[in-house]
């Protein structure tokens, strides 16, 4: 079939109808893969948001596990004042009471300034430091037993972590008179205190 001249004006209209509408076909094509392209990389995102947030649910729950698991321990070592700051105040009106009590003939002691403490061998303390307040005691004794009631004396009546390092009882060489007690002793103690780390 040959087209002249005069027909082309017969099918102009349609010519351009079939461009115009190729034309809007490979726009729509264009729009469409465009579309398709933000859609899958919105689902992507979608997705990767899903996963952080079963994994932020997942570290939730097991944390909620670990407090419900470790709630108690916490509550009793609260109650025992071995988390926060030292009693220092606290542990010099027991040793004053225990001086009441004539637990020993005598005695006298120094509590050092609170340090952190480096346990050796060192471990994992997690969120908390381990602080201790040295103190050094020194006593006169009518006998042994004296020392080991003051020291637990000390550990159950007065609040906080008390631990002992050392000790070393002495007889006097001396003949003792009979107001002076026949042995001494000097023992390396303190009290234990955990801080959370991020406490100023």
């Amino acid at each position: 079939m040959i087209f002249s001249r005069d027909d082309l004006r017969y099918v102009k209209h349609s010519l351009i109808s079939l461009t115009l509408s190729v034309l809007l076909c490979v726009g729509l094509l264009g729009l469409t893969h465009h579309y398709q392209a933000d859609a899958r990389q919105t689902q992507h995102q979608a997705q990767q948001r899903l996963i952080a947030a079963r994994q932020s649910l997942n570290i939730t729950q097991d944390d909620l596990t670990n407090i419900a698991a470790y709630a108690s321990q916490y509550q009793a070592l609260l109650a025992q004042h071995l988390i926060g700051d030292e009693l220092r105040l606290d542990w010099v009106e027991g040793l004053s009471r225990l001086r009441q009590q004539n637990t020993v003939a005598d005695f006298h002691y120094s509590i050092q300034p609170q340090t952190v403490w480096q346990p050796s061998p060192a471990f994992e303390s997690g969120d908390f430091q381990i602080h201790f307040s040295a103190v050094n005691l020194q006593f006169d004794l009518l006998h042994e037993g004296q020392l080991l009631n003051f020291l637990n004396a000390i550990e159950h009546d007065l609040p906080g972590k008390f631990i002992v390092e050392r000790c070393q009882i002495e007889r006097r060489s001396a003949a003792p008179v009979a107001s002076s007690p026949p042995l001494s002793a000097d023992c390396h103690a303190g009290w234990l205190t955990l801080k959370h780390k991020d406490t100023p």
